[in-house]
């Protein structure tokens, strides 16, 4: 039993922990491998992401559409659109069916969707619907691992996991920077080798990189962490007999508690910031990329402002976990905001892509870019979302995520053809001036929104919230709300 004047104690709770690679503080069930092989999920996932996003203009030109004048941007924005529809029901399917059946089968199961649609995309030999149907199975699969990314870190973390979420967040960009400087660079290494026919480079070089994440897929099954899989799994429950669990009424009420816990202004912060971040990562690699063509084919420009914007963003991932950990996030949150309304605004108004001044818009795109995505994640995995529901809480963030893109793409597409080129960044800036101003408010009424949505937490100063309280006999943590 505690003694009660150990109020240090009890202010100050530490829970059960394992330091992996010297520095993060994991929950004890997660090893070195189990945690190594999240980083290179994360990794994998932002890069493929990236790499079909600004490959598919490859794939368009190959099919004739940048012969059409004034069709670039719409058919690209309307594969978008129809890409994010289908995500947006898939991410509130995959969240809640985690919390029942664990994270791992799902993370992997998704990977190998990725895998495969990346694999068959050149093959099309149409738009619609060849193209258009493998887009929406490349849908489902990324929408299940923007999910379980998000999902699998709060199982993860202890305590305030800002050094988790910033390694998560470094990860993350490093996928997107090695998708810029190499896997974007893979069909021109096979040129060659496809005997100089453009298409069949495309063909051999899409091929091998969803081959090889259909491979890695099988791997992460065995090595992804397995926490908080105690009576999940279909097998286990249809051992107990409680099939009532797995019923889609089940599913979608235990869906709407993800959607509830918004009303928490923390967690509705970190779901506007999956907009934002979401928007950011897809909206950049892929209207920079189609910019760039309508000048020369060469990909060339495109691949050095993406690569500069990553970049920049990997050399600033530390530094926002290290403030996620000792200040408040929402503050964080507004620091990105600004960083990231800096980049878009004047790159939006730049006339050609091959500015020089570009370059420095696109280290501050960059920079708010990574600051949405860890501070975004660390928010709504923070100890005021209960353990039970992070699976359906993620699906809400990823939902939001998806919402931006449909949002942002389509009237970016429309706007790039009859306006100008610089539009879908303009939408971008404005986004960013908007979680500024959220982070701002969320943090000047954090007194009032601690003593409404989590009275029985104790404040640590600290970080800006509070963290779980200890019950001072059973030493037992508290999660309610």
């Amino acid at each position: 039993m505690m003694k009660n004047d150990s109020s240090t104690e009890i202010d100050e709770p530490r829970k059960e922990m394992r330091t992996v690679f010297w520095l993060f503080h994991v929950n004890p069930k997660v090893s070195h491998v189990n945690f190594f092989s999240f980083l290179v999920a994360v990794f994998a996932a932002i890069a493929l992401i990236v790499f079909l996003s600004a490959g598919q203009s490859s794939i368009l030109y190959f099919l004739g559409e940048n012969n059409k004048q004034n069709s670039h941007g719409n058919t690209t924005g309307s594969l978008a659109l129809y890409d994010e529809l289908l995500a947006i029901v898939m991410v509130i399917v995959w969240g809640p069916l985690s919390d029942r059946i664990g994270r791992r089968p799902v993370y992997s199961f998704a990977f190998f969707l990725v895998g495969l649609s990346v694999a068959l995309y050149p093959l099309a030999k149409n738009v619609y619907p060849q193209l258009l149907l493998l887009r929406l199975l490349f849908s489902v699969g990324t929408s299940g691992t923007t999910s379980m990314m998000t999902a699998m870190l709060g199982d993860i973390l202890v305590e305030s996991g800002g050094r988790v979420s910033g390694i998560t967040g470094l990860c993350s960009g490093l996928g997107a920077v090695f998708s810029a400087f190499f896997l974007m660079d893979v069909p021109t290494k096979l040129y060659k080798v496809a005997h100089r026919d453009e298409l069949l480079a495309v063909q051999y070089g899409f091929g091998i990189i969803g081959g090889c994440t259909m491979f890695v897929a099988l791997v992460f099954f065995f090595t992804l962490p397995r926490v908080n899989e105690e009576g999940s799994g279909f097998g286990i429950r249809f051992k107990k007999g409680n099939y009532s669990e797995l019923l889609p009424s089940k599913h979608f009420k235990h869906l709407l508690k993800g959607f509830k816990a918004g009303k928490d202004p923390r967690v509705a912060l970190g779901f506007a910031t999956s907009f934002v971040a979401r928007a950011d990562t897809v909206i950049f690699s892929t209207f920079v990329a189609l910019w760039v063509q309508q000048y020369f084919s060469d990909l060339g420009q495109a691949e050095v402002l993406t690569g500069m914007a990553q970049t920049w963003s990997l050399i600033a991932a530390p530094f926002y976990g290290i403030m996620s950990e000792h200040m408040n996030k929402a503050i964080v949150t507004s620091i990105g905001g600004v960083i990231g309304a800096i980049g878009c605004l004047p790159f939006a108004f730049t006339l050609s892509p091959y500015n020089k001044i570009n370059l420095v818009w696109a280290c501050f795109i960059g920079v708010g870019q990574i600051g949405m995505i860890i501070t975004g994640m660390a928010i709504v995995n923070g100890p005021y979302v209960r353990p039970e529901i992070r699976g359906s809480v993620a699906s809400a963030y990823s939902f939001f995520g998806a919402v931006a893109i449909v949002i942002v793409s389509k009237l970016g597409g429309y706007l790039f053809d009859v306006w100008m080129y610089g539009a879908p960044f303009l939408l971008l800036g404005i986004c960013h001036v908007l979680i500024s101003i959220a982070g701002i408010t969320v943090t000047f009424t954090s007194r009032c929104i601690n003593a409404k949505f989590s009275p029985e937490l104790i404040h640590h100063p600290l970080r800006g919230e509070r963290k779980p309280k200890m019950d001072v006999e059973s030493k037992n943590i508290d999660y309610k709300q």
